[in-house]
């Protein structure tokens, strides 16, 4: 619970950036979040990102890596490596993907929280 709270936390105090991930600051996001959730290895549902900004949130609480890739849907295409850590980790970036439909390609040896907000909705891929 206090991880689901810290993460929201994280998501409403990011700013507005644009091109590749980074580090981001302390504006309000444009949406509620897309929470995923999981443990070790995965991938996450299809998501649709709009051409704006787009905010990914992680918690992580493993002692190995922590790599998150944003895949483009169809093509398998790395759009953005978002997080790349070792150990536990609290921490917002940001992208600009173009609009298209999207998933989260998750390396983790724990558990782990991605909250995404700003320019995305739901994807109508199956």
């Amino acid at each position: 619970m206090k991880r689901k709270i810290l993460l929201v936390i994280v998501c409403l105090l990011v700013s507005f950036s644009c091109g590749t991930a980074e580090e981001v600051g302390n504006d309000l996001p444009k949406s509620e979040p897309f929470t995923y959730t999981g443990s070790g290895t995965d991938v996450t549902e299809y998501f649709k990102c709009e051409g704006e900004v787009v905010f990914f949130g992680a918690s992580y609480s493993g002692s190995g890596n922590f790599i998150v890739h944003l895949v483009r849907v169809g093509s398998g295409e790395v759009e953005a490596y978002l997080f790349n850590e070792i150990g536990s980790y609290t921490g917002t970036v940001s992208d600009n993907p173009s609009v298209g439909d999207y998933f989260l390609e998750v390396e983790a040896s724990g558990e782990w929280e991605i909250a995404i907000t700003g320019s995305v909705t739901y994807s109508n891929v199956i």
